[in-house]
């Protein structure tokens, strides 16, 4: 199991503005929870403007859905790993009717998901989406009130991509604190509410993607059949630096023979190992069932189309023929 470090990239993903053109939400800075101790890795200072006062209610002062008291995350202690992790330990804000608190749950969500996974749960994604939206429409038309939190007629564009498997871990959440609100689940239940009914987790394009996308790589969701046109990796110790394996390169999973399309799955490195010829790799995979971190041993080859071995956890394709190219 990674380490319990949970970066958090809050807003809203910029590339599903296409459910709504003339509403594109602006992207929003990357964000963290405070770390366990345990965790070492370097921060910045805790923002002097902090948490929002959570007893404040109505017209006054709503409150806001995306102000989880936080600090700060430089970006470039951001891995892949850790953004698996942030996954499988999602902050998720949830309101006790008739109090003014607010209590901070944990969902993990790991499953792998994608629009056209045909599996027990899909019929029911897309009714609890439909229950969602129906109710964000009522809500901007009459105002009832009967939120917690600030209403923002933009959430729904999270809906879409969390039910299909490609959304980003900010996305997920809001969409659960919405099913919380609603009375879709309650904080007994969320844990059946991701796994079984009705199925929540992403796919390998939509961590890859977001992770990616949080980082600060680029400003929309960028799809598998962009990661080929990047520059391809050769070695671990080409003489040309921008021909190494490196950490943040994408593996990109070919079908043999020239099958079309030419690519089946993307995953990508969190870490590299010469010595051992092995590549730490964070992937969402059906293999895995899911969100799976993992050593891979991997070997070298003239044509650069690398056979790697994924290992006994594997439940798919444990030997496969990769290329990998940079992320950017």
């Amino acid at each position: 199991m990674p380490n319990a470090c949970y970066p958090w990239s809050i807003g809203l993903n910029a590339a599903e503005a296409s459910l709504c053109p003339e509403e594109r939400p602006e992207p929003r800075p990357l964000l963290s929870l405070p770390q366990p101790a345990a965790c070492q890795h370097t921060r910045s200072a805790p923002s002097p403007t902090g948490a929002d006062d959570e007893a404040t209610r109505g017209a006054e002062r709503p409150r806001p859905l995306d102000s989880v008291p936080e600090e700060t995350l430089d970006r470039s202690s951001l891995t892949p790993v850790r953004f698996l992790n942030h996954y499988r330990h999602l902050p998720v804000r949830y309101y006790p009717s008739g109090t003014d608190s607010m209590r901070l749950l944990r969902a993990d969500v790991h499953l792998y998901i994608n629009e056209n996974l045909r599996a027990s749960g899909r019929g029911s994604n897309l009714a609890f989406l439909e229950e969602i939206l129906r109710f964000m429409r009522r809500e901007r038309r009459e105002s009832s009130g009967r939120l917690p939190f600030r209403f923002d007629w933009s959430h729904r564009l999270a809906l879409r991509p969390v039910f299909n498997g490609v959304g980003s871990p900010s996305q997920v959440s809001l969409v659960l604190q919405y099913a919380l609100a609603l009375g879709q689940t309650d904080p007994g239940r969320l844990p059946s509410y991701c796994d079984t009914d009705p199925r929540v987790g992403v796919d390998c394009v939509g961590f890859v993607s977001n992770y990616l996308l949080a980082l600060g790589l680029y400003d929309r969701l960028p799809g598998i059949r962009h990661f080929p046109t990047r520059r391809q990796r050769y070695s671990f110790d080409d003489p040309d630096p921008d021909r190494r394996i490196r950490p943040n390169d994408v593996l990109y999973w070919r079908r043999p023979n020239g099958a079309d399309p030419p690519f089946r799955h993307i995953a990508i490195i969190d870490s590299v190992h010469p010595a051992h010829s092995e590549i730490t790799v964070a992937e969402s995979s059906g293999s895995f069932e899911g969100l799976h971190a993992g050593r891979y041993r991997i070997r070298m080859t003239r044509d650069h189309l690398f056979p790697i071995d994924r290992g006994v956890e594997c439940h798919g394709s444990r030997n496969c023929h990769v290329t990998i190219h940079a992320p950017r």
